[in-house]
């Protein structure tokens, strides 16, 4: 299979999902049993991240290429012996990076252009939309025991700082040796010293 693999127990089998970089480039989700010799093909979507969440698995796929950015996220339930299915839970509107869930049961996604909280009942919540956030790539998600959100991006690290109401404040980490950036021909750029 082409591409990143993940892979995550599912029952007495195993999950393997493959990101092939784009629709019809080998992408997928697939079921095995713990012994290896069977299989099925659960979907042909590219898979970004699988994610436990209590007696289930959260499946992530999406596509950000050129004109397309697209994410959805999918339960998994086990079965004894046999290949589960996958049921749609939300669309994200942007392809996921990166996921956790929290103590608390919500899954935190970070995706090209937002911060997303899916709780327990799969009830979505947008955290922070930033539609540049795609030129910075975020690839990892964090939270702290205090709530702190924090997501690893290519030159930044954002926090969102948890506040009254359940409303987030973003404040942005930058290179201490430059105060401003703009984006310029897709690159992120010092802007004042």
């Amino acid at each position: 299979m082409k591409g990143k693999p993940v892979v995550a127990r599912a029952g007495d089998g195993w999950l393997v999902g493959f990101d092939g970089g784009g629709r019809g480039s080998g992408g997928g989700l697939w079921w095995t049993s713990g012994n290896g010799r069977e299989k099925k093909q659960i979907t042909d979507e590219d898979v970004l991240a699988i994610v436990p969440r209590g007696d289930q698995l959260l499946v992530l796929t999406g596509l950000a290429h050129l004109a397309i950015d697209e994410g959805k996220v999918y339960s998994y339930q086990p079965t004894i012996e046999a290949a589960g299915s996958l049921v749609h839970v939300v669309d994200l509107g942007s392809a996921p990076i990166a996921a956790l869930v929290d103590k608390n049961g919500t899954t935190l996604i970070a995706t090209h252009k937002s911060i997303i909280a899916l709780d327990s009942s799969n009830k979505m919540r947008v955290l922070l939309q930033n539609n540049d956030m795609s030129l910075l790539y975020p690839h990892s998600i964090v939270e702290s025991s205090d709530g702190n959100i924090f997501v690893g991006m290519r030159f930044f690290i954002l926090q969102l700082k948890p506040g009254a109401g359940g409303d987030y404040t973003p404040e942005w980490y930058v290179h201490e040796r430059c105060a401003e950036y703009a984006v310029k021909e897709s690159r992120c750029v010092c802007t004042r010293k």
